[in-house]
């Protein structure tokens, strides 16, 4: 699309910027490599998982103890 709208409605409002997909999918690919990476060599990568998971507030917690002074939480 000539104006970055993924989708446009009869009111000319557009929505679903593509600059912002796509800075998104370039963000998950090199997450997606660094990690690859890291696991080919042995280390576990310290990556947060879903709270959905059975386990995954926990593996969060250890996270942001271990990190707590170099990364600062997304909510307050």
């Amino acid at each position: 699309m000539p104006d970055g709208c993924a989708r446009r409605f009869r009111t000319r409002l557009g929505t679903g910027a593509i600059s912002s997909f796509t800075g998104v999918f370039i963000a998950q690919l090199l997450t997606e490599l660094i990690c690859r990476q890291m696991l080919d060599r042995g280390i576990d990568p310290p990556v947060h998982v879903s709270a959905n998971l059975a386990a995954g507030d926990a593996h969060n917690r250890v996270l942001y103890e271990r990190y707590r002074d170099q990364a600062r939480p997304i909510e307050p």
